[in-house]
């Protein structure tokens, strides 16, 4: 039990460095946050919504922030601007649902997440497939002396419709689709 609550506190921390870190871009000057015990385990409400939505934590200070400090009755005068039990309440979670469909109107976030978690599991795939010996990525073909320009042109485009092929592929193989669990990006 004593173990896991640690595991809390600990993701909690990591949650509150990167509010530092947010606060330090944001002002230019380095702020120490401190939380209660009952703060830091709402802090993990923003890593909730940062794993639902596929954004950064800062990112979703960036659209919260601006509303909450206009609109809050309870602004603290030191260190965050706001309490910890607005940003992570309901009017929050509210502000940035709102913000999330009018900044990525299509789900942009969650295709950029799964793009991004395809390509790290196709590299993944290609290095067990290679043992553990690292894939080096494919170079783009260079110009011979005794080549001309149609020559390497021809070259060039072949490489690249060869990458493409590769690429679609790999996505468009029926197994990975029917890999049922949370976050599957080929989906």
């Amino acid at each position: 039990m004593n173990n896991k609550l640690n595991e809390v506190y600990f993701i909690a921390g990591e949650i509150a460095i990167q509010m530092e870190e947010w606060m330090r871009k944001r002002d230019g000057y380095r702020t120490r946050l401190r939380f209660t015990k009952e703060d830091r385990v709402r802090l993990l409400r923003l890593r909730t919504w940062s794993m639902r939505h596929h954004i950064s934590i800062a990112e979703i200070l960036d659209m919260v922030m601006p509303v909450l400090t206009e609109r809050s009755k309870w602004k603290k005068k030191y260190g965050f601007d706001i309490t910890i039990r607005v940003l992570t309440g309901n009017a929050s979670k509210k502000v940035l649902n709102f913000q999330l469909t009018k900044i990525y109107p299509s789900g942009e976030n969650i295709a950029i997440w799964k793009e991004q978690e395809r390509e790290a599991q196709l590299l993944a795939e290609k290095v067990d497939a290679m043992e553990g010996i690292p894939v080096q990525p494919r170079l783009t073909p260079v110009m011979r002396p005794d080549e001309d320009t149609d020559d390497y042109m021809k070259r060039y485009t072949k490489s690249v419709e060869a990458a493409r092929s590769d690429e679609r592929k790999a996505v468009s193989q029926r197994w990975r689709q029917r890999k049922n669990y949370r976050g599957n990006p080929w989906l």
